[in-house]
């Protein structure tokens, strides 16, 4: 605060106190003559100027840091006379003295009054009707003189004085409380009055915090009164602060603030101090409020986890601003620097209310309540504006926690401007990253030979320092089950075990094993890679035979499997000319194989016998697939007879119940129906005989075993234009024949399998069939192409 000058910082002479003395002794000499007589008038006139100047040096020494101590009647003339600032001319700035021109005093001894030095409640020297006081003269000059010449080299010459100077701050401990606050009784009986108080403009209020810093101006009343017009100086001081001249001038008031002022007079003989006068400037308190901001979901890649194939990301932040009270008008909370009034005025918290001095922010990351945990973390300190703080996101911030709690609270230091926030809560989650699914080539399919396998990582998607693991047993890949490998790829050889069997390969990518929680595993990718050793129940379709003739031109569609003789010779297997098959041939042992590329016979790892019989392939035969040697031989199965049936004797046509008949003939056009519709469990059929007449129909409406009893006709014969079986459901019907053999006549069609380990199985030309077949001999005559192999060989 600059400070006020004084109006009698030029020293005053005893030469120029006299010339007011002169005016002052006309006026008095109309007044006091009768009473004090001419001369006495005048030297009374005189001693209450040499009084007040005196006086007012008293108060320029002391209000320059003069010790108090040095004044007394017999040396305060001294002391006026010297400097108070013990330093050199050049350092000299104020009015450090000295404060008179040369001046004595001497006793009065000739004159009824004198000036009487006081010490409390200040000092001072008053005028009173007594002869024990000094009087004042001019003195010889002072060795400083009542005018300092500066030794300044900037400016050689020049001459300094009191008048325009900057006044320094008052001394420490000047207190003008301590002056005159009261009156004096002369000895003449008068009274000294009291002068008025100061008064504030504004007044004591209460406003906003943004309406600061408040100007406040101090009038002084006494100056529009004539008699104190020129009477006093106004003091003030603010909160505990130091006492400063009032220069005039509006002064900027903080919220919460008292100012004291009071008017010190500057004619004591006539006028005492006035009451102090006091004014508070309250705000009223800001509620604080919190805000924190932040994407809802962060990745790995945004936590700034290293991914591949992409450069690394400055880790996602969360952003915990200081915003005020939710504005009442608009409804939305408005930023602490900024408030919207209401009527559109944006009004600003000045800057120098704005700081961790007065506001502090806590926050936390664990979910605790950072206004009572210790260990809250808090805000850089600020001043002036607030910067909102960034709190990282990053992969250190989460450790194994798939979420943040982050609450922030805005705390009050200055409690007289602010009130606490409440505790703002907010949670980030983790957004899992779905990993890319690895490769693993070949691809699935049937080997022959060892396979070399990649496992190839994912190129999209996948974290650096994930991982790849893969099993090859077939089982599920995961954390902690299966081999494992970071790098780019990896290759190694599998060998297939068994036709029909297969090796699983099978590989997931995952995430590191520390920062699981960020990855959502990729898909489990597999390849199956199928041997060529052989599996009789992994053939789909075909005729399982110990050996037998596919006629010319005829077309077997499925494969054909050659059961091993094990009492007697292993018979041969014919494909005639012009023959087509659409599976594949699996014989037993090492037989000779006729008529097809060597490139094309894969000898499995079973045993090599038998190894004297042949399985021929035509001239011009249809067969793109391979013959497979080796096998695991197959026994030709057996069939069992069914026990404890019911009888029925003969039927030749209607619904035939399960049970043991002696004679199972539908005639000519004739329909019988067998099995029971919608069971699942097949009805039992014994026949003694069976035989169809032309155009007979056998209906099968559910599962059904017919078992051909051989102690009796063990032949079936199927007739021209005979259809027995469901075409639909072929499963359905299964005809076992203990011994003897079967013959599918001419345009006779059957839907169903045949199981004649003993016997032979017949088709004759242009008949249909639809099923699957197993015969100790198979003959398909010439031109057959209606055979559909569709089941698997019963056994």
């Amino acid at each position: 605060m600059t400070r006020h000058r004084f109006p009698t910082e030029r020293a005053f002479s005893l030469v120029e106190g006299l010339l007011v003395a002169v005016v002052l002794g006309i006026i008095s000499s109309l007044v006091i003559p009768a009473v004090t007589g001419g001369p006495d008038a005048a030297k009374k006139a005189k001693l209450d100027q040499d009084v007040l100047i005196v006086n007012n040096a008293i108060d320029s020494f002391l209000a320059a840091g003069g010790s108090q101590a040095a004044l007394s009647q017999a040396g305060v003339i001294e002391a006026l006379k010297q400097r108070v600032y013990g330093g050199t001319a050049a350092e000299m700035v104020g009015p450090q003295g000295p404060f008179l021109d040369p001046a004595v005093v001497t006793n009065a001894t000739d004159f009824a009054y004198s000036a009487i030095f006081l010490t409390t409640p200040r000092p001072r020297f008053v005028v009173e009707r007594s002869t024990v006081g000094v009087v004042f003269d001019k003195g010889l000059p002072s060795p400083v003189g009542g005018v300092a010449a500066r030794a300044d080299s900037a400016r050689p010459g020049w001459l300094w004085s009191y008048s325009g100077a900057t006044a320094p701050a008052e001394a420490a401990g000047f207190n003008p409380l301590a002056l005159d606050t009261g009156t004096r009784l002369g000895t003449t009986g008068g009274t000294i009055s009291n002068l008025l108080a100061p008064v504030f403009v504004p007044a004591s209020t209460n406003l906003n915090i943004w309406d600061f810093p408040l100007l406040v101006s101090i009038l002084n009343p006494n100056t529009n009164v004539a008699e104190t017009a020129n009477s006093s100086l106004v003091y003030y001081r603010v909160g505990g602060g130091s006492y400063t001249l009032y220069d005039g001038t509006a002064f900027p008031a903080d919220p919460g603030v008292s100012i004291l002022a009071i008017a010190i007079s500057t004619d004591p003989s006539r006028f005492g101090n006035s009451p102090t006068a006091t004014s508070t400037y309250t705000a009223n308190k800001l509620v604080l409020a919190v805000t924190i901001t932040s994407l809802p979901t962060v990745t790995y890649a945004q936590a700034g986890g290293q991914m591949s194939n992409q450069a690394v990301q400055s880790p996602a932040t969360a952003t915990i601003s200081l915003i005020d009270s939710v504005n009442t008008v608009s409804g939305q909370p408005d930023n602490l620097v900024v408030r919207q009034t209401t009527n559109g005025t944006d009004k600003y918290i000045p800057p120098q209310y704005l700081s961790s001095a007065g506001i502090q922010i806590r926050y936390t990351l664990d979910g605790s309540d950072p206004a009572t945990n210790s260990a809250a973390l808090a805000a850089p300190n600020f001043s002036g504006s607030f910067t909102p703080v960034p709190v990282s996101l990053g992969l250190a911030a989460w450790g194994s926690n798939a979420s943040i709690q982050i609450r922030a609270v805005a705390l009050a230091a200055n409690t007289g401007w602010f009130s606490n926030s409440t505790t703002v809560p907010h949670t980030v989650s983790i957004n899992p990253t779905l990993i890319g699914s690895p490769t693993v080539a070949p691809v699935s399919g049937r080997y022959i030979n060892s396979v070399p396998v990649t496992i190839t990582a994912p190129v999209t998607n996948f974290p650096t320092g994930g991982l790849v693991i893969y099993t090859t047993n077939g089982t599920t890949p995961a954390y902690g089950a299966g081999a494992s490998f970071s790098s780019s790829s990896t290759s190694f050889t599998v060998r297939p075990v068994g036709y029909g069997q297969s090796f699983n390969v099978s590989a997931i990518a995952v995430g590191p094993s520390n920062y699981s929680q960020w990855f959502t595993p990729s898909s489990v990718v597999s390849a199956v890679y199928s041997g060529p050793n052989f599996n009789y129940g992994a053939i789909t379709g075909g005729v399982l035979v110990s050996g037998g003739t596919i006629g010319n031109n005829a077309s077997l569609r499925g494969s054909v499997v050659i059961a091993r003789v094990t009492n007697g010779t292993q018979p041969n297997l014919t494909f005639e000319n012009n023959t087509a098959l659409t599976g594949d041939i699996f014989a037993p042992g090492t037989p000779r194989v006729a008529g097809l590329a060597t490139n094309r016979i894969v000898d499995l790892d079973g045993d090599i016998n038998p190894t004297n019989y042949t399985v021929t392939i035509g001239s011009g035969v249809v067969f793109s697939n391979s013959v497979y040697r080796r096998i695991t031989p197959v026994v030709m199965p057996s069939v069992t007879l069914p026990t404890g049936l019911t009888s029925h004797g003969t039927a030749s046509s209607g619904t035939l119940p399960p049970g043991y008949y002696t004679r199972i003939n539908p005639g000519n056009n004739a329909t019988i129906t067998l099995g029971v519709a919608g069971s699942t469990t097949p009805s039992i059929y014994l026949v003694d005989n069976f035989s169809t007449g032309n155009g007979a129909r056998v209906n099968v409406v559910g599962p059904v075993i017919l078992v051909m009893n051989p102690g009796a006709a063990t032949t079936i014969n199927i007739d021209n234009n005979v259809v027995v079986g469901n075409s639909s459901r072929p499963e359905w019907l299964q005809i076992q024949m203990f011994t003897g053999n079967f013959t599918l006549g001419n345009n006779g069609s059957l839907y169903g399998t045949l199981l004649a380990p003993a016997g032979t199985v017949t088709f004759q030309n242009n008949s249909t069939f639809k099923g699957a077949v197993t015969a100790n001999t198979f003959l398909l005559n010439n031109n057959g192409s209606g055979i559909t192999f569709s089941l698997p060989p019963p056994q």
